[in-house]
Parts: structure tokens; sequence; C-alpha cells
């Protein structure tokens, strides 16, 4: 069976579920607190993933008119290295149109973690953009955070320059 993307309004146990994954997948630094993420607005989208009716994973993602910003994906931990990431990206693309830019952060290749990441996202059809990316603080007093900016289709500077600015207006409240 495929997997699926839970509608708009998660229940109690499905919040339950991404919020623990969230928590446990990203460092703080790398999220904002579940409960900002509920009060986003219509441009923002948090979805729980299943497959045979069982919660396998999380997928938070923006769309914007002409770019998609997948901010947080992760796998439940005792599912991961299985396939299923490669599946659930893959629906969730196959579901966009084909000239849409998709878009994601992922961390510096400096650990091995990171490394096979950002290799997952290649080998998915992502291209790791060379310009310098830094990841705004979700949270006063925390810092800029060196990132890569993957994008599905390679990114010149004057559409990185783009990206960048609608990521940090609307993602990241930098005006």
């Amino acid at each position: 069976m495929s997997v699926v993307f839970s509608n708009a309004f998660l229940s109690h146990t499905d919040r339950n579920f991404a919020k623990s994954l969230l928590e446990s997948a990203f460092p703080a630094e790398e999220r904002p607190s579940f409960e900002a993420m509920e009060r986003r607005g219509d441009e923002y989208r948090l979805c729980v993933v299943q497959k045979d009716a069982k919660n396998i994973g999380v997928f938070g993602y923006w769309n914007f008119r002409k770019t998609v910003y997948i901010e947080h994906f992760a796998i439940s931990e005792p599912l991961r290295n299985n396939g299923l990431g490669g599946e659930v990206l893959g629906t969730f693309l196959s579901q966009l149109h084909s000239d849409m830019q998709v878009v994601l952060e992922a961390e510096l290749p400096d650990n091995t973690l990171a490394q096979r990441r950002i290799g997952f996202y290649q080998r998915h059809g992502f291209t790791a953009n060379t310009f310098e990316y830094l990841q705004p603080p979700y949270r006063p007093g925390d810092g800029f955070l060196p990132m890569l900016l993957l994008s599905r289709n390679p990114l010149n500077e004057r559409d990185y320059k783009e990206i960048k600015d609608i990521l940090y207006k609307k993602v990241y409240g930098i005006f």
C-alpha cells in the first residue's frame, strides 16, 4: 500500500506523534516550537505520514507560488533505512507539477550523518547549491546556522536570492 499524507487537521493522537517525532529528530535550533507551527497560516502544512494505516513519519512544508519548501521531514526512528523515506519523498514530489521548484535545508556535510542525509536527497534528484546559506534562528537568542540549500533543480544566483528572501520573510519572519 502506498503512503498517505494526513489532512490539514491532526487528531490528538497524530498531533502527539508529530510533536514527539519532530522533537526527537530535530535539535531545538532547527525547528520552531510545535505550538508555533500550529499557528502558521495557509501556506504551511504539517502532515503525519501513514502507511498501512500506521503513522510512520512527519512532513512539514510551505507552498509558495512557484516554490515548495520542505521544512521538516522525518521517518520514525525504528522504520528508518528501509526505503520508506524515499517512498514518502517520491510520493510527495509526484504530486507537484514538474516545473515547481522544491527546496530544503540540510546541515553542512561535517559528519557522517549529515553526509548520509545530503546523499539521500541527492539520490532523489536534489542538488546541493554552492551559495552560502544561513538558516535564521527560530528562537530569540539563537544564532544563524550555516546550512546547505538543496533544490530539485539547480539554482542560479537570481533564483537563489529570490527563494532565500521568501524563506527569510515568510518562514523566519525576517524582513
